[in-house]
């Protein structure tokens, strides 16, 4: 007669409807999955913020060249920079003195004579 009477129950638990349990289970989750979101989305906004300002110097320079370009330049004091490929270099002029800053990649300067 037990026995009967578990099986019975049991039989009735397979007949309730699985979707409010999803329901439930879903309920439960979301918070964790909306907070997962949102810290990837910062961590990709931060690791976009920092591989710009790790790339903005080079992508500022005055002269740079791309991969498998080169390049050469004739300075204002008749200098002459060859820029090798991949390269970027900035250029600083006042009344005293030059300023060649490389910034990344190979670079082979001519220096002109002071007048």
């Amino acid at each position: 007669v037990a026995i009967e009477r578990m099986r019975s129950l049991w039989g009735d638990f397979d007949t309730l409807p699985a979707q409010p349990a999803r329901i439930a289970l879903n309920r439960a989750f979301a918070p964790q999955r909306s907070r997962r979101v949102q810290a990837l989305g910062v961590l990709g906004v931060v690791l976009c913020g920092w591989f710009g300002v790790q790339h903005m110097p080079v992508w500022m320079a005055d002269q740079r060249t791309g991969i498998g370009e080169r390049r050469q330049v004739a300075l204002e004091d008749g200098s002459q920079l060859q820029l090798n490929s991949n390269s970027a270099v900035d250029v600083k002029f006042d009344g005293h003195q030059r300023v060649i800053e490389l910034l990344q990649g190979e670079l082979w300067v001519d220096v002109a004579k002071d007048a």
